[in-house]
């Protein structure tokens, strides 16, 4: 049976069951001193949309779900996970303060990769602003912890009524959702600017201690009690697995740490925050990570591998598919870090009466982080994805603001010609941030100079991708090789006390740079208030103008009977880490 609602009685009884079904078994699962990783267990097969993993133990408890009748029927296309959680707390008007990825607060860790909701585990070393767990096993260090990210954003926009169309006492204008071509995560591809983002939670419910941790994840971007059920738009129960962390020390010359996971799970790689996506991918697997850091002094080296598996949806065409990728890199004094990625998935499933083929797509990059301490952060990235009938395979791997290898050749490589998206991606991002009173502690050592702890914060952020496809043609409209696609933004804020700021950013959207008609620019300026009281929370009202030139038009089918998307947006939203 199909729900998308469950009510908090029966959250709260899951949460119980969970907590006592790994006090009971930790024995099984608590690794010693002496030998800290034991045998993983074996994930069984889960459904093909979003992988699951289950153990032997007892069975878990049953449910209690409220039905609130059969969802709408649905196209055949593989189930699109929600939207991930936004990077918060960089320096940066429009989108500093608080969400999502937060620079990395472990001193034990020196790394200047952000952290996320899914990093965050019982027993963990104490960080500002990340609730620690309860204890549930004093003997066992045992201790239950909730962290998650949830927005809840109300847009609206006022358009005014054709002339001829109102009857007697009716208004002139309409009242309604924004029709928008940047606001679609998946969907708008390029186009997507993180300003208008819709609703999303995602929450992590874990139990272990500082060795072992059991963690699942509930997400979902349609708040039902606000709006109709959408089934599609509730994954529910969407991750489940198992991590062993342990320092080797019986490594020579290094301090040596060693963190293994296994089940269903992401991981990210080359994170974008401006633009909330991946430059390099997150990855959508049932499988296996292995991280090994290596610290000595001020240098930090690491090496990381996995591999998994993304299920099939043999309705959509889209077979088995399978990840291998690997890691490398190393961080000096949490001042610089340079890394290197790749990512290969292969899809080897055809079946009998069906379209599938073998496919593939591989993505290699490297990133740049530095924080001068004095003179702001920067992060820069490039990655080249390459394809090959990519739309055949199960989406193991979003990047680029697109879900898989189909995302990739809706997006960018063409759904015409293109070979069933065969073809690559040339792709360059980066970020600057700024921070006057980062860069008055990192000269004098002292606190903010502005009145009432007050901070004023800049940011220059831009993304550059190059096509080449096999869909090629004179129309601009349909080709989508040699296409070159640019965004650049920048944003500048003022916190005016440690509980308000105010901020404006700009954004520019070219979709072809050959076509200048084909862009958009948008302008936001936001109000935001916070507190520290509980962790990083905020409410922000933001108001957005759209300038659109004249090759600017909402996605086929977007929406019935409109072309033109709209360009006033009122919007006021309340979002929190924790």
């Amino acid at each position: 049976m199909q729900v998308n609602r469950v009510s908090l009685v029966t959250l709260a009884g899951l949460t119980t069951a969970f907590a006592s079904l790994l006090s009971t078994n930790v024995h099984a699962a608590q690794p010693s001193t002496s030998s800290p990783v034991p045998a993983a267990t074996q994930p069984a097969p889960a459904p093909a949309t979003q992988p699951a993993v289950q153990t032997e133990p007892p069975a878990p408890p049953t449910i209690v779900v409220v039905p609130v009748g059969p969802p709408p029927p649905q196209p055949g296309e593989p189930a699109r996970p929600g939207v991930p959680s936004r990077e918060p707390g960089q320096s940066g008007g429009a989108t500093g303060t608080g969400a999502g990825a937060t620079p990395n607060a472990n001193e034990q860790r020196s790394l200047l990769a952000p952290e996320y909701p899914e990093d965050y585990y019982p027993g963990m070393p104490k960080q500002d602003g990340v609730l620690e767990g309860i204890p549930i096993d004093e003997k066992r260090g045992l201790r239950f912890a909730f962290h998650g990210y949830f927005r809840a954003p109300m847009r609206i926009t006022k358009v005014p009524r054709a002339e001829g169309s109102t009857k007697a006492n009716e208004g002139s204008s309409n009242y309604r959702t924004p029709f928008l071509v940047d606001d679609d995560y998946y969907r708008s591809g390029f186009a997507y600017t993180h300003i208008q983002e819709t609703d999303f939670a995602e929450l992590y419910f874990s139990v272990g201690n500082d060795k072992v941790t059991a963690t699942v994840q509930f997400q979902g971007s349609v708040y039902s009690d606000a709006a109709k059920p959408d089934i599609s738009r509730q994954p529910g129960l969407s991750q489940g697995w198992l991590t062993y962390r342990t320092n080797l020390d019986f490594v020579p010359f290094f301090k040596t740490r060693l963190r293994v996971k296994g089940g269903a799970f992401w991981e990210r790689y080359g994170h974008m925050p401006k633009y909330d996506t991946y430059i390099f991918a997150r990855t959508h697997q049932m499988g296996e990570n292995v991280r090994l850091e290596f610290e000595k002094d001020d240098l930090t080296f690491w090496l990381q591998h996995g591999i998994g598996t993304h299920l099939e949806d043999i309705s959509a065409n889209q077979g088995l598919t399978l990840l291998n990728y690997a890691s490398v890199g190393a961080s000096y004094a949490r001042t610089v870090e340079l890394g290197g990625y790749i990512f290969d998935s292969t899809a080897r499933d055809k079946r009998a009466l069906s379209q599938l083929t073998d496919a593939s797509m591989s993505i290699v990059g490297v990133d740049l982080r530095a924080d001068t301490h004095y003179a702001g952060r920067v992060y820069a990235a490039t990655s080249y994805i390459s394809a090959d009938q990519a739309t055949f395979m199960a989406p193991a791997i979003e990047t680029m603001h697109s879900y898989g290898g189909r995302g990739i050749t809706e997006n960018y490589l063409g759904t015409q010609s293109s070979e069933n998206g065969t073809g690559s991606l040339w792709n360059v991002g980066m970020q600057y941030d700024l921070s006057l009173a980062d860069a008055y502690k990192g000269w004098t050592g002292k606190g903010s100079p502005l009145p009432w702890h007050g901070d004023i914060n800049a940011s220059l952020f831009g993304m550059y991708t190059f096509v080449q496809s096999k869909q090629a043609s004179p129309d601009p409209l349909v080709n989508r090789d040699d296409r070159k696609a640019f965004k650049w933004g920048a944003d500048a804020g003022y916190r005016v006390t440690e509980w308000m700021s105010a901020s404006l950013r700009y954004d520019r959207v070219v979709l072809d740079v050959d076509d200048s008609a084909n862009s958009f620019r948008i302008l936001s300026p936001r109000l935001s208030f916070f507190t520290s009281f509980i962790t990083r929370e905020m409410l922000y009202i933001q108001y957005s103008r759209y300038l659109y030139n004249e090759r600017i038009r909402l996605r086929t089918g977007q929406q019935n009977l409109e072309t033109m998307p709209d360009d006033h947006v009122l919007k006021i939203q309340a979002q929190m880490t924790f």
